[in-house]
């Protein structure tokens, strides 16, 4: 007995498994398949030329924003991501024109983060967004709309294909921007491992 039901768990694992996976292809295909390359090109070199960069986002794809500062940081960009819906909109009614807020939001309508961006649009910034929602508000605020499509089942879809769709969108602007700087994200990547090179020395 115990033999068949472990043999049915690994059968019913090997399924889940391989729909994950599967779901993961169909997300990045799709991405692909619709990519606007013209709009991560111009949002890149909003990113490269703006003041001050800030990265709002709230629940789940708040770990989106936190992977684009850091890889933002070892090629020497610098930004910021606010944790707290009142931070983000003192913030938003301190930028100016030369500012850029990229937005990472699955729906498009989140109350609290429409709020910021809304108070960053009067302030003059432009916007970035990252969002599988093309029709939304958001969408229609935005300078630049970066599309990430994801799955609608709640389980194997918005958690995992979401994260991964977005993820996916920010390492494109992130290569485009380093390639774009060039020398200065080399020398930058070249300081940011070395400093950091001895912490992984066992």
């Amino acid at each position: 007995m115990t033999s068949v039901r472990w043999q049915r768990s690994c059968v019913g694992c090997a399924a889940i498994v391989n729909k994950v996976l599967q779901n993961s292809i169909s997300a990045l295909a799709e991405v692909l398949s619709i990519a606007n390359v013209d709009t991560i090109d111009q949002a890149a070199d909003a990113l490269i030329n703006a003041r001050r960069i800030e990265l709002f986002a709230v629940g789940g794809s708040s770990m989106i924003c936190d992977d684009f500062m850091h890889k933002l940081l070892r090629i020497g960009v610098r930004a910021s991501v606010p944790r707290d819906g009142h931070i983000m909109l003192m913030i938003a009614s301190q930028l100016t024109p030369e500012d850029i807020v990229l937005v990472v939001s699955h729906s498009g309508q989140t109350r609290d983060l429409m709020d910021a961006v809304k108070a960053a649009k009067n302030s003059g910034a432009q916007i970035i967004t990252i969002t599988n929602n093309y029709n939304s508000e958001l969408s229609r605020l935005s300078n630049f709309t970066i599309y990430a499509p994801a799955s609608p089942e709640p389980i194997l879809g918005r958690n995992g294909t979401a994260r991964l769709a977005k993820l996916a969108s920010v390492d494109c602007l992130y290569a485009t921007i380093a390639n774009k700087l060039s020398r200065q994200a080399e020398d930058a990547l070249k300081k940011t491992m070395e400093i950091v090179g001895h912490l992984h020395q066992a």
